[in-house]
């Protein structure tokens, strides 16, 4: 009975560790958790930053597992500049999806760099700024045309697998970047 009674514990034991080593993964460099809020699956990322003197730790939740974000294609590789504008297409609201993305867009201001909203700016060819620019189109990928544009381009109201992809590969950079 003892022996049996063992078994079982060392089983369940055995199934707790499965369980969450399946929550966390690596993609690109990164690690992701899986966490549940509600009926909501959300794949959490953090990055250490610098608050109020000390350093604390800045989760970025995502609602789309960022190795299955690989339909999405993305050309050219992601070049950090100190202010960023960001604009994008009233048409992309989605049900809130639009709202949601813009707003997982801003959060990337943790890595010190300045979100700006300008709808009259355009690519900088000198490179002085990050421009990102989300449109409607007939097939959802991101582009990097100049020395630090981006064009994410959004079908069928894919906002968030678009902005996520380009957020999944922010932080794969930072962390190239950052690696000592």
């Amino acid at each position: 009975v003892l022996v049996i009674i063992g078994a079982i514990f060392v089983i369940l034991i055995a199934m707790q560790f499965a369980a969450d080593a399946v929550k966390k993964f690596d993609y690109k460099g990164v690690t992701y958790e899986m966490d549940r809020e509600g009926n909501l699956l959300l794949y959490k990322t953090s990055f250490p930053v610098m608050y109020q003197g000390n350093e604390a730790q800045y989760n970025f939740f995502l609602r789309n597992d960022p190795r299955k974000l690989e339909d999405v294609n993305f050309d050219g590789k992601i070049v950090f500049e100190k202010n960023a504008v960001v604009n994008a297409t009233n048409e992309l609201n989605c049900g809130g999806d639009g709202v949601i993305a813009i707003a997982n867009i801003a959060n990337l201001k943790i890595f010190d760099m300045k979100i700006i909203k300008d709808q009259n700016a355009t690519c900088n060819q000198n490179g002085s700024y990050m421009f990102i620019n989300i449109e409607k189109g007939s097939e959802s990928k991101i582009e990097r045309y100049g020395p630090a544009c981006y064009q994410l381009t959004v079908n069928n109201c894919d906002v968030l697998k678009v902005t996520e992809k380009f957020m999944t590969e922010y932080f794969s950079r930072v962390k190239e970047v950052t690696r000592v």
